[in-house]
């Protein structure tokens, strides 16, 4: 007997796989499942024809096409895993008819033991070959590549010979190295692009910021201040003197107006007169400074 299993890569087989098994008796499907699986067996003498559906990218798909009852389809199936499957049982499907054309109902076992070993030999012997294959490609690359190599360093000889070590660096260098290098400074150059563009774009909003700020600075100082003349007397003493708010008139900072503040008696019973100059809408007296 022998099993091939589904690749996990394929849909519906990540966690529990698909399973074929190819027996003396015919071909078992199973599904297994976490707590219950599903599984359907076939006989040589029931499957009428095998068909293999290969994408060119992904995988397999076999259909058991059946006498008398439904298909069958397994997926995600090797390429080679289902062309051998394909192979078997087409070799089982030939043996048992072969065994009853003598005119029996009933099928024997098939003995695919000598198949199943015969497949198993011409797959090594695939293996061995493809190996063969890839180790001969590798020592040819090899060979390409020692011999650029020492032709590079031959030209770079030169080059130093004629005082131009730089040129000489670059030339002896491996190619892919070299592209790597120049992919490597062409993303330094745009992620310093990058930094420079968003710190200069800091800087022009931050200037004018700083404008606004100064702008408002200029306005702010610019606003009209509160002067008055105190009226004193002869002893250098603030005189309380009432002012009305409708005795003052709104002028503008431009414009000064002299408004007539009476006051009160002094202890000499002399009235004094003085004269405010009042620049603002309105003016505070204190008894004390």
């Amino acid at each position: 007997m022998k099993k091939f299993t589904a690749n996990r890569l394929a849909g519906g087989n990540r966690l529990f796989p698909a399973e074929i098994h190819i027996d003396n008796f015919g071909v078992t499907l199973k599904i297994p499942g976490l707590f219950s699986g599903k599984e359907k067996s076939l006989g040589y003498d029931k499957i009428s024809s095998v068909k293999v559906d290969s994408p060119m990218i992904g995988f397999s798909k076999l259909t058991f096409d059946t006498i008398g009852y439904d298909y069958i389809i397994a997926e995600g199936f090797e390429k080679t895993d289902a062309e051998e499957i394909k192979q078997l049982v087409q070799l089982g499907i030939q043996s048992v008819r072969h065994g009853n054309s003598g005119g029996g109902n009933v099928s024997s076992p098939v003995d695919m033991s000598h198949h199943i070993a015969q497949s198993e030999a011409v797959k090594a012997q695939a293996e061995v070959e493809k190996r063969k294959l890839d180790l001969e490609e590798a020592k040819h690359r090899q060979e390409v590549e020692e011999k650029d190599a020492a032709r590079r360093k031959a030209r770079a000889d030169e080059y130093r010979k004629q005082g131009k070590n730089t040129i000489a660096f670059f030339v002896e260098m491996n190619p892919i190295y070299l592209m790597g290098l120049i992919l490597l400074l062409i993303c330094v150059v745009i992620m310093g692009y990058n930094q420079y563009e968003k710190h200069a774009t800091h800087t022009e909003v931050m200037e004018q910021l700083n404008k606004l700020n100064t702008q408002s600075n200029i306005t702010t100082n610019t606003q009209p201040t509160v002067t008055a003349s105190v009226p004193v007397n002869e002893d250098r003493k603030v005189i309380d003197t009432p002012v009305k708010e409708n005795e003052i008139t709104q002028q503008t900072p431009s414009q000064q107006v002299n408004t007539p503040i009476t006051a009160q008696p002094t202890s000499d019973n002399t009235e004094q007169i003085h004269t405010g100059t009042v620049t603002a809408a309105k003016t505070y007296f204190h008894k004390e400074p």
